[in-house]
Parts: structure tokens; sequence; C-alpha cells
């Protein structure tokens, strides 16, 4: 039996394996010993290499920073290079983000499409290929990062302990093929409290969980000053109606929560989802303005971040040909004054190929100049480019247009970052299909059933071809 034929008579299989992987809460969390990123990123690590163990392949723990699935026995080595740590859930989910349910023909959970999913499909595709007779003449090698969501700190330890794979892909962006990724830089904006109104004082602003995630709940916690309570809760929910149910307010011990539940996306995509720090700024906005007060931070806000995602009130707005616009997604924000105080804004930018990062910071420097802020930066990647044209790219896309019957497919651009960027001679490769909705960092994700056993049709013949 053919390897496609595999497939297909152990689909069902492939699902459950997917499921189990993702009722597995792979967050990172505080280091214990030999669990560099937490235990339930360790636990997902074992249940992966035992599975893959289970089916008849070498495997190694990399100290609990990556896995290794191997097939074949020469020393040069064709590579996929996948995730199984995922964001934090968010709120707004239908479903349990860690029940791994199936429902109407998909497959729900955090990490269904980013990134357990599509490692599963992989690893099912090395099983039918050994099952079905196949014998690789370079060794195929399946990576199993655990810090891909954070700081990279896997993949650093991989490239120091590991030779480098002839080539390879990771399942971790968009098909058809994926030949440049802009840069990614992470930022924090700093300022120290300057804020003041008759009607009220700010105590508290808390917003967002991820960097590289537009933020989905933001509160503020506001004090009435003397005598001015209803004035003060009046003006509130004329400033929210303009919000509908997103925006509500709570009275508590005296003092008035607001909060804004917004709409997740990924932080390199923004302009698909709905901010709720930008639309509690803009209330925030309101209530100054109708006191006469002031709110240093607000201010800042308003006039570089509110209502738009490509930069341009930072002052960095930039596009090419190549890869398109420029990105900004606000994904934390926070000020805790009964603390410190000091507040700050976390955000992400996705940088065009042709963008040096020198003019970036330079914009970004100039900006925070003129509002009495200052930037420090959190983490940055360089951008990649690769040949489309190259060998590695025109054996995938040949791959590709074959399963899919999609012949006019070409290469693209993305704001995303992929382990492509970890090593040479990689490229992200699948697994969302043309036309399907982007779901990665989002409430309710999931993977189609048919996307996934396609995903493992498509990796096995793909690694059959890179690796004779």
């Amino acid at each position: 039996m053919d390897a496609w034929d595999l497939i297909e008579t152990r689909k069902d299989q492939l699902v459950a394996d997917t499921a189990a992987f993702l009722r597995i809460p792979s967050l990172r969390a505080d280091p214990q010993p030999g669990m560099p990123y937490g235990p339930g990123i360790a636990q997902a690590l074992d249940y992966f290499l035992n599975l893959a163990k289970e089916m008849g392949f070498a495997v190694k723990n990399g100290d609990g920073h990556y896995g290794a699935v191997d097939f074949g026995n020469s020393e040069e080595y064709v590579a996929v290079l996948a995730h199984l740590d995922v964001v934090p859930t968010g709120s707004g989910w239908d479903r349990d983000p860690f029940g791994g349910i199936v429902e109407d023909g998909r497959l729900y959970g955090r990490g269904a499409i980013d990134d357990k999913g599509p490692a599963m499909a992989v690893l099912h595709a090395m099983k039918a290929l050994k099952d079905s007779g196949f014998v690789p003449a370079k060794r195929i090698r399946l990576v199993v990062g655990c810090d891909e969501e954070m700081d990279w700190g896997c993949m650093a330890h991989y490239t120091a302990c590991e030779s480098l794979p002839l080539c390879g892909f990771t399942p971790d962006a968009n098909y058809p093929l994926i030949y440049a990724e802009k840069g990614i830089s992470s930022f924090r904006l700093l300022g120290e409290r300057q804020e003041s109104s008759p009607l009220f004082q700010l105590v508290s602003l808390q917003g967002g969980e991820a960097v590289n995630v537009v933020c989905s709940l933001c509160q503020a916690v506001l004090r009435p000053a003397e005598g001015q309570r209803v004035t003060l809760l009046t003006a509130v929910q004329e400033e929210m109606e303009r919000f509908g149910e997103m925006a509500q307010v709570e009275e508590r011990d005296g003092l008035l929560q607001l909060t804004v539940q917004g709409i997740p996306a990924h932080g390199s995509t923004p302009e698909k989802g709905k901010n709720a720090a930008s639309a509690l700024m803009e209330i925030l906005g309101g209530l100054y303005r109708r006191s006469g007060g002031y709110s240093a931070l607000v201010d800042f806000y308003n006039n570089t971040l509110q209502g738009e995602t490509e930069g341009r009130g930072l002052g960095i707005a930039f596009q090419d040909e190549a890869s398109g616009s420029l990105s900004c997604n606000v994904g934390i924000i926070r000020a805790a004054y009964d603390q410190s105080p000091q507040e700050e804004i976390r955000i992400d930018v996705r940088s065009p190929v042709t963008m040096p990062y020198e003019e970036l910071c330079r914009r970004l420097g100039e900006t925070c100049a003129r509002y009495h802020r200052r930037w420090e930066l959190l983490s940055h990647k360089d951008p990649i480019c690769t040949d489309p044209n190259s060998p590695l790219a025109q054996t995938l896309m040949a791959v590709y247009r074959e399963e899919t019957g999609c012949m006019d497919s070409q290469p693209i651009a993305i704001g995303g970052g992929t382990y492509a960027r970890a090593m040479p001679n990689i490229v992200a490769f699948g697994p969302l299909f043309e036309g399907e909705e982007e779901l990665a960092h989002q409430k309710n994700e999931f993977i189609s059933l048919d996307s996934l056993v396609k995903n493992c049709r498509i990796a096995a013949k793909a690694l059959m071809r890179l690796a004779q």
C-alpha cells in the first residue's frame, strides 16, 4: 500500500492523536529542572516524542528545548521545523481551548493550526512513508521547538548543538509557499505618569497577554473625584455608547471599572482584529476632554497608535513591492499607579524586507521624543527573502500544485515570522490553504479535518521528493 492510501486509511488516528496533543496546555511558564519552558511544554514534548517512538522512529529530547524525530540513517538530512508551544488562549472561546473537540468537520483547540496540528500531520506523513517501504536517500528529521512563540531559545539551542539540514520547510504559515518574511521587532514604549482631571483619577490600566496578539481585553479603574460619582458614571456611559456591547462599566468599592472586549488576531495582521486597548483609550480620551483634564499616556496613544495599524501615527509607515506595508500591533498596555508611576505600551512591528532596522528605530525614537516617551527593544528578527526559483521552492510549489490543482498559485510574502529564519535553506510551506480563514492566535482556533489530512498528504510527497 502506498503512503497516500495509508494516510487515507489512518485519518481517524491522525485526528485522535492531534486531539490528544491539543488537550495538553503547552503554554510557557516558569522554568523547572529539566523543563526550561515550564511543565506544560515539557508534557507536550514528552507526549510527541513517545508517540513517535511508538511509531518506530528514533527520537531525541534536546534538554527540553526541542525534540527530534529521525527517519533514515544518513548524516545529511532534510528537515521539517514545527513547534508545540502555543500563545495564551485569550477570552471569548465558545469551546474549551484545550478540549481537542471535534465538531462539524473541525478540530478545535489552541494550537490546532499554529502549530500542533501541522506537526502531527508531518509525523503521520513520515509514518506513512516508512510503512509504505520508502527508503530515504537523505535522512528526514522532524524538529519540534518549544519556544517559538516567545524568544526562540529552542532554535538557539538546536543550532548550537546540532548540524544543520541541507534544506527543509516549516508548516507554520500559508500555502502555496512563503518566499519573503518581514522583519519582526517588538518594543516597549515607556513614560512617567502625567495625569490630572477634576472629574476622576486613573488608578490603573491593564490590557493584553502577548505582544504578538491584538489586545482583546482591556480594563481601566477610575476613582471619582469627591462628589462626582454620578457625573462620572453618566459621562462614562455616554462615551461607551458607540462601542455597544464591547464596553461595560461596573462599580466596585467606590471605583468604576471600565472593561472593553475586542477581537484578537495575529500580530502580523492586526487589521483583522479589534483592539480593545484602542477602544478604551478612545473612551478615556473623551472623558479627559469633557473634564478639561489631561493624561500624557492617553494623549500619546490617541495621537500615535489610535485607529490604524500601519505605523503612520508613529512615523514608521513604510512599504515595498516585495513584501507590502509595515504593520504595527498594540499587544500589551500597563499602568498600575499604586505600584509605580511608569506607563508601558508594547508593540509588535512587522517591517518590509527593504526597510533598514536602523531607520525603523530612528523614526520611532523621533516620535517618542516629541511626546517625552522613551523606547526599549524587546526583540528583533531580521527579514528574510528566498529566491522563489530555487530548487527547494520549485519542488515544494510543484507538490502544492499537484495536490491542490491550483496551477496558477505563486509564492507570497508575509508579515509572520517562522523558523525559516532560524537556519539557511528553510522556507515556510503551509498549513493554511488559500482562501481559508486565518485563526492563529485567535479565539475558537481550529483546523478542518480535511485540511489536516491534506497537509499530511502534502508533507509526505514533499519529504519523499526532498529526501530522494
